[in-house]
């Protein structure tokens, strides 16, 4: 018997950051699976290039490159109200284009005959304005079964049905095995009380079924990427750097992540060959030599392994992984670099024991990580590294420890740059689970989680132009931990580091032929004032270039 069709849709909202341009892994993965089974699936990918014009109208462009250069002032109050009322009319304009794209889905749900929809769902106008489709799908086509997934429904679950009663089913879990029963369900040939790693509704009554892990991930089908199914992969609306899913699951358990509780603490790997194969295919396919390893814990022996295996093979590619130094060593750094490493991205957080112990529960000694650092930078592996500041208990001297830190390590701009994070509370963490414990008082966490499900995260903004949200941390509000992070970030950048870049964005900027700083500096420029001329061109260059 045939098979079902299906849409698979990612719709985040107005981009702040270059990654949204690149091809999404998890859709593609999902894709994979589904014409492994049978089923005939389209992937539409509103986070493209394209957005950005259809999303910022000329009128607020123009209001927006006027305000542009006043953003260094931190304390200008009429600035932040001019913001709040440009951010208003930008808002008004996003509704009426968000039903426009709601026209254009259902013009493929006719055309394909469409049994079901799948969203990925993300945080602020990313889920307001794909509950808003899905409403208007369900309103207009209730025959289609609607399913969501992505990182909302990992974190938000249950909570998510106080938003809406769109989704026939929630997906918490992995999704490529799951993915094909709910295409089945949506020919009535499987039954949601049977499926796991779901959420769903049965007669107003919220059920969670059993949540089940991948444990081989190489009998995950190959990504598919393929212009039919992927048609923003055919275009240049797309950064064609690759996400590389190469291990699942964090043993570290740290106290503000939520990494251990969606992939579990025991590290699942793909074989070395898998990953190796899977390059050799994308690469050979779609003509890109650029890739990023994106999973929550790279093991180094996994990049180890690999990298001695495409040096043998000869296989040529430039990659970047988020990863860890606490299994890294003065060896390994030559073999990572001749097979192509050009960035690492790893969490630091704090340079004081104190606080990694007690705030952040993090097994980090950043003393003893001071040579590997050093020697990866000395290598030319451009080092990223993630500090969460001010900690719960932050004071003057763990203050002091931090910057000093930075400032020895990470202040060539060519070389290195930081990501500073204020601390916040996501529901799954041990923050969340046990805000008092830590510092923090909040006084109704699903009223929190009904907020921060459409909270906007904007990248490039000063912190003091983000939305203030409802907890406190010793006494302080969102809005005074936001100045403050806000004030320790451009001390350091005062002193010459550069802040906010990360580890595909280094990539990028290879391909750009820029350096890191300047392709910073664009991009902060092309998505604050929404220069979509600039964006496809930097798009089309970068594409040209790695390949």
């Amino acid at each position: 018997m045939a098979g079902a069709s299906g849409i698979l849709i990612t719709y985040s909202g107005y981009p702040y950051t270059p990654s949204s341009m690149m091809p999404d892994n998890g859709l593609a993965n999902l894709a994979g699976a589904l014409i492994k089974n049978g089923h005939d699936v389209l992937i539409l990918d509103y986070c493209m290039a394209d957005i950005v014009r259809r999303l910022m109208p000329q009128n607020i462009k123009d209001d927006l490159t006027k305000l542009l250069p006043l953003l260094k002032d931190a304390k200008d109050h009429k600035l932040f109200d001019e913001f709040k009322t440009i951010s208003a009319g930008m808002e008004a304009h996003r509704e009426k284009e968000v039903h426009k794209i709601y026209k254009e889905i259902e013009e493929q749900i006719v055309l394909r005959k469409a049994d079901f929809i799948g969203f990925k769902l993300w945080m602020g106008d990313g889920f307001t304005d794909t509950i808003r489709i899905a409403e208007l799908i369900k309103r207009d086509h209730p025959e289609i079964k609607i399913y969501a997934g992505g990182p909302q429904s990992q974190m938000y679950k249950e909570t998510i049905y106080n938003k809406t009663n769109a989704f026939d089913a929630i997906c918490y879990g992995e999704g490529e095995e799951i993915i094909s029963q709910l295409a089945d369900h949506s020919l009535k040939k499987a039954n949601l009380k049977d499926i796991s790693n779901i959420i769903y509704s049965d007669n107003g009554k919220i059920i969670t079924n059993p949540l089940k892990r991948i444990e081989e991930l190489d009998n995950i089908a190959y990504p598919v990427y393929d212009a039919d199914v992927y048609p923003a992969c055919g275009s240049n609306d797309k950064i064609k750097i690759f996400s590389l899913d190469a291990s699942r699951g964090c043993p570290n358990n740290c106290a503000f992540c939520v990494h251990s509780s969606i992939s579990g603490q025991k590290i699942r790997n793909k074989s070395v060959d898998r990953i190796f194969n899977e390059i050799k295919f994308i690469k050979q396919k779609h003509h890109s030599k650029a890739f990023r390893f994106s999973g929550s814990y790279t093991p180094t022996k996994i990049l180890l392994d690999l990298s001695r295996l495409l040096i043998e093979e000869k296989v040529d590619i430039i990659y970047t992984a988020f990863s860890t130094l606490q299994d890294m060593d003065a060896q390994s750094i030559p073999i990572l670099k001749a097979a192509g490493l050009c960035a690492l991205y790893v969490g630091i957080e704090s340079a004081d024991e104190r606080i990694l112990k007690d705030d952040f529960e993090k097994r980090f000694n950043p003393e003893s990580a001071r040579a590997i650092i050093k020697n990866l930078i000395d290598a030319g592996i451009f080092m990223i590294a993630s500090f969460i500041y001010p900690a719960p208990s932050e004071n003057a001297e763990s203050t002091d420890k931090t910057k000093n830190y930075i400032l020895e390590l990470f202040s060539d701009p060519q070389r290195t740059s930081v990501t500073i994070h204020h601390p916040g509370l996501l529901p799954l963490g041990k923050w969340a689970d046990h805000p008092e414990k830590y510092g923090f008082e909040i006084n109704n966490m699903e009223e929190y989680k009904n907020i921060g499900m459409t909270y906007n995260i904007k990248q490039y903004l000063p912190h003091y132009l983000w939305e203030k949200l409802p907890f406190k941390l010793y006494g302080k509000d969102h809005g005074e931990i936001l100045l403050e992070s806000g004030k320790f970030m451009k001390e350091i950048e005062n002193h010459g580091v550069l802040t906010m870049l990360l580890d595909e964005a280094v990539l990028m900027a290879h391909f750009n032929n820029q350096s890191p700083m300047d392709f910073k500096n664009l991009m902060k420029n092309i998505f604050f004032t929404g220069d979509y001329k600039s964006l496809h061109n930097t798009v089309i260059e970068i594409n040209k270039n790695l390949t």
